[in-house]
């Protein structure tokens, strides 16, 4: 696809790292002509300087043969505007980013009258991660799938995990735990592992379920759910403020710190129930004082990594129950084996969006449409990606035991879905027309269902199409 990305910062450059890799023919719009140094050197994307808000740079960049425009600047109504004008010149699809809590929520509501065809809102998302991690504090990260019902939770094995050494068929019991081990992290390594496949420590280990099933194998762990009821959030921008608003409606006490004082006040004012403090989060004393110790959860989103981490490793040093962090620059390996295991980066969320938007507009004659994405593994060697998908009746997997399916090395039918039964699949189970299911693939894009069948194959034909819904397995 050629796509037009407006806007050259740090959310611009994620989203042209991971189009371009997904083969798109990427230009990068933006007026600032020092912002083209990073990308130019390392990235196969062709720049356009000048106004993305003008009709005549647009023009130059080939709005009108461009299958989509992102408009990512840092103001809300210069990508409202950038959007609505390449539609009038020909774009085939409008992506803006809207990240003011002021009127974001009322766009939605009348974003296909103004040409939009997805609003994007990383800040909002990350508050949404963020809040999903606060239900779960021996979660590392959790990924849903099918409105929420379906979990990929990931989690660490340290010190006295009773499942080091543990195979997977010793550690997850089909008859007490009902849940699949998708990938293990090991070093650098990520992998798709069978039931030999032994667990050791330091290993991040994720795994796929219904909500019930794994609070299940969570308890038959040893690390039940347990309720988060005070939170410290250090930092006051435009995160903290959806987050914070989402946890007092949970009834969880937050406080908030925040160096700027004028910020101070507007928080104040929109934040009714909140503890708003002034201060530098990176105050030992400071985080002392306010009984950090004591704290179930510390948030670190301030602008500056760095600071982020320190505060995250000072606050669990001392003895809070969790730390979660935003990152922006750093790898989230690195910052793992520094002890922090949450981590939560705004721009990567957003370009796993519009990645599934941008694959959904490529397979919308397919057999099958993706409805979730999500990166959940990257090293030097190769990706991990968990999708969803919708199952028409043209799929060519219909019907065939999993078993017997010619799977691409590096796949995994990780849930399916069934009028409403989550099912954790066997070799035995088969995908029904109407299903909804959940890939894991090792080092494939998979644009459709069908990606996840080896090229050639005669076994496909052997087995009769399904006319029937039913709930067998």
């Amino acid at each position: 696809m050629r796509i037009i990305i407006v806007g050259c910062g740090s959310v611009g450059v994620t989203i042209a790292q991971h189009l371009s890799q997904e083969n798109n023919d990427i230009v990068i719009i933006d007026k600032n002509d020092s912002a083209f140094e990073r990308v130019t050197e390392t990235l196969d994307v062709m720049v356009q300087r000048g106004n993305g808000l003008s009709s005549r740079v647009l023009s130059l960049a080939g709005v009108s043969e461009t299958d989509l425009v992102i408009a990512v600047t840092h103001s809300d109504e210069s990508n409202i505007l950038c959007a609505l004008t390449a539609k009038k010149l020909g774009a085939k699809h409008t992506i803006a980013r809207v990240r003011d809590p002021d009127y974001a929520s009322d766009l939605n509501s009348f974003r296909t009258d103004l040409g939009l065809d997805l609003i994007i809102n990383p800040e909002y998302q990350a508050a949404l991660e963020i809040a999903r991690l606060l239900h779960f504090t021996s979660a590392d990260n959790i990924d849903t799938f099918v409105s929420g019902r379906v979990e990929l939770v990931s989690f660490h094995l340290s010190e006295g995990s009773s499942l080091i050494g543990k195979n997977l068929q010793q550690a997850f019991p089909r008859d007490m735990v009902d849940v699949l081990v998708a990938t293990v992290e090991r070093g650098n390594e990520a992998i798709i592992p069978h039931g030999t496949f032994t667990l050791q420590l330091n290993d991040v280990v994720r795994v796929m379920g219904s909500i019930a099933s794994i609070n299940r194998f969570f308890s038959y762990i040893g690390s039940p759910r347990s309720k988060v009821k005070q939170v410290m959030v250090v930092g006051g921008g435009i995160i903290s403020q959806y987050l914070v608003r989402e946890l007092l409606r949970e009834k969880i006490a937050v406080k908030l710190i925040e160096i700027d004082r004028k910020r101070c006040e507007e928080l104040n004012e929109t934040l009714p129930g909140c503890t708003i403090i002034h201060g530098d989060g990176t105050d030992e004393d400071l985080l002392e004082d306010e009984d950090v110790a004591q704290t179930d959860a510390v948030i670190s989103l301030t602008s500056r990594d760095e600071e982020n981490v320190f505060i995250g490793l000072y606050a669990l040093n001392l003895g809070a129950g969790k730390a979660i962090v935003r990152i922006n620059n750093a790898r989230s390996s690195l910052v793992r084996q520094l002890g922090l295991s949450s981590t939560v980066a705004p721009q990567s969320i957003t370009a796993y969006q519009i990645i599934r938007y941008v694959r959904g507009l490529q397979s919308r004659e397919s057999s099958s449409s993706i409805r979730t994405m999500y990166k959940i593994a990257q090293s030097e060697t190769g990706y991990v990606e968990a999708l969803e998908f919708a199952v028409t009746s043209t799929c060519r997997c219909l019907g065939i035991p999993i078993k017997d399916m010619p799977l691409k090395t590096g796949i995994l039918v990780g849930c399916i879905v069934r009028q409403g039964v989550i099912i954790s699949p066997s070799g035995n189970t088969s995908i029904h027309p109407g299903d909804t299911v959940v890939i894991i693939a090792k080092d494939y894009r998979i644009d459709d269902l069908e990606d996840i069948l080896q090229e050639e194959d005669d076994l496909l034909s052997s087995y009769p199409p399904l006319e029937s819904n039913s709930h067998e397995n």
